[in-house]
């Protein structure tokens, strides 16, 4: 009876608790945080041109707020309140995996007071719904494993329910597919009594997402993104290379090379740990490197034989926020613009070849916090973060926690004697080989999903306990008797003959 009423006051408790301490950010950052990459959205559906370089599901949620209120604030009030149930339903979930529930309830309970997450769920940035459904499939996920210990079978629902979630992850980023590519080989491989089901779920997503880009954006009059949004990281890595190695390109390379940009800002471009150095040059023509992608691609192929040292040493040097546990950047935690002259500049002026916004916009879109103090008292929690090594590894640096999460799991699935508790780690993982396999530049919001998940399910070391054996990983749950059957009386010995 008082486990029934944990059950549902413990997730109450945590909805309400996160919900209060992130409706306070959210009046701190009131109408929301904003970036260069903020004002891109609003320009995006506001003065235009409308293009499919970010997440257009975002943009169009942009632009309903704006149309029901003239500002921004809505979109980013109901992200509290995405935010507030994905904690709780995390903190149940932790729960069904044999978890206490207050050690399922107190990360959940502390992570919004951390400013690297309540401060998160502010901003107006793509990456605060991909998380979002990056920790519900999480969920979903650990929902699965604790079935499959009871030896249920993977249910319509639940299939559903997963489909729903990696379509998001995929509209939310354009290159969200490469998580979801990852989190498929996992299942497929882990899920073998259910890989019609995995299958089903992931050819769902990929189809709405390939039908969102082929037919439904051109019809709405979106354009497509460039290729430098495909290909930038690895014309960074050409740069690399070339900096520290040009005898390494031959004369048709260069030829094409120079065709783009001129060998000089080629070289100069020689940062590992961005790539957004060699766009911002002025001399840098993402036209002419469209226009070239192909014979640039090859290049990059033809250094992977010639010079693979340099190459993947740059490429991994650039992932290093995904799996370098000590900081390798001062400006890897969060955004920094506080000063209202900079905010004034980005909304006003512009960023790029794109107009300015509408000038009724720029007086609403400008800071209003409830308490000007807590704001710029927000704002310094924020520069000590990005500034301080220590601090970086505690709220901002993803790697550290997420090494531990896997310590945690791989400590229960040992105590368990159960591999299959291993599977909770795959959200994780698939967000930490993207960031691997292509990431621009040191920013802390490409593994704003792996730092909260690390964050969150360290719990996972207590779930279930040896005592309680765990069905062997081969085990079909489709073969588990049906909980509704009533089991059938044994026939009894014979009764004999009454004799005469």
């Amino acid at each position: 009876m008082i486990e029934e009423a944990k059950r549902h006051a413990v997730p109450l408790l945590v909805y309400g608790w996160a919900q209060l301490v992130l409706l306070g950010w959210w009046a701190i950052n009131f109408p929301a945080q904003l970036t260069a990459d903020s004002t891109t959205y609003i320009r995006h559906v506001t003065v235009g041109p409308w293009i499919a370089d970010h997440s257009v599901l975002y943009d169009f949620f942009i632009l309903c707020s704006l149309k029901l209120t003239d500002n921004v604030w809505l979109i980013v009030f109901l992200q509290t309140i995405v935010y507030a149930v994905v904690l709780a339903v995390i903190a149940a979930a932790v729960h069904r995996m044999g978890v206490r529930w207050r050690w399922a309830a107190l990360p959940c309970m502390l992570i919004v007071l951390v400013p690297s997450f309540g401060s998160f769920t502010s901003m107006l940035w793509k990456d605060v719904p991909f998380t979002a459904a990056n920790l519900f499939f999480a969920a979903t996920l650990l929902k699965v494993i604790a079935d499959r210990r009871a030896r249920l079978p993977m249910t319509v629902r639940t299939t559903v329910i997963m489909a729903v979630e990696l379509t998001a992850i995929t509209l939310f980023r354009n290159n969200g597919f490469v998580v979801v590519a990852f989190i498929a080989i996992g299942l497929l491989i882990a899920l073998k009594s259910s890989r019609r089901k995995v299958i089903a779920a992931v050819v769902a997503t990929f189809v709405i997402f390939e039908f969102a880009s082929i037919v439904v954006y051109p019809a709405a009059g979106i354009k497509s993104a460039g290729s430098s949004e495909s290909y930038g990281v690895f014309y960074g890595d050409i740069a690399l290379v070339y900096s520290e190695r040009p005898s390494a390109f031959t004369a048709g390379e260069l030829s094409t090379m120079k065709k783009v940009a001129p060998l000089k800002t080629w070289r100069s471009s020689n940062d590992c740990l961005s790539s957004d150095h060699l766009f911002a040059s002025k001399h840098f023509s993402t036209d002419r490197a469209a226009a070239h992608r192909h014979q640039l691609a090859e290049i990059w192929f033809s250094l992977l034989k010639r010079a693979p040292e340099q190459l993947i040493r740059g490429h991994l040097c650039r992932a290093a926020i995904a799996w370098r546990v000590p900081p390798t950047w001062r400006f890897s935690g969060l955004p920094r613009v506080t000063n209202h002259n900079l905010y004034t500049k980005a909304l006003i002026l512009g960023y790029t070849n794109y107009p300015p916004l509408p000038s009724y916009l720029i007086p609403r879109l400008r800071p209003h916090p409830i308490n000007k103090q807590l704001y710029l008292k927000a704002a310094d929690s924020r520069r000590a973060i990005a500034r301080d090594p220590l601090l970086q590894l505690l709220f901002s640096r993803a790697p550290g926690w997420t090494y531990l999460t896997y310590l945690a799991i791989l400590i229960a699935a040992f105590r368990n004697r159960w591999k299959m508790l291993i599977l909770a780690g795959l959200p994780l993982l698939a967000n930490q080989l993207t960031v691997i396999a292509a990431n621009p530049a040191q920013l802390y919001r490409y593994t704003a999903a792996q730092l909260f998940l690390g964050m969150l399910f360290i719990p996972l070391v207590s779930a279930w306990s040896p005592q309680r054996p765990a069905p062997p990983d081969e085990a079909d749950p489709a073969d588990a008797p049906d909980p509704d059957r009533r089991p059938a009386v044994p026939a009894g010995p014979a009764s004999p003959e009454p004799t005469q």
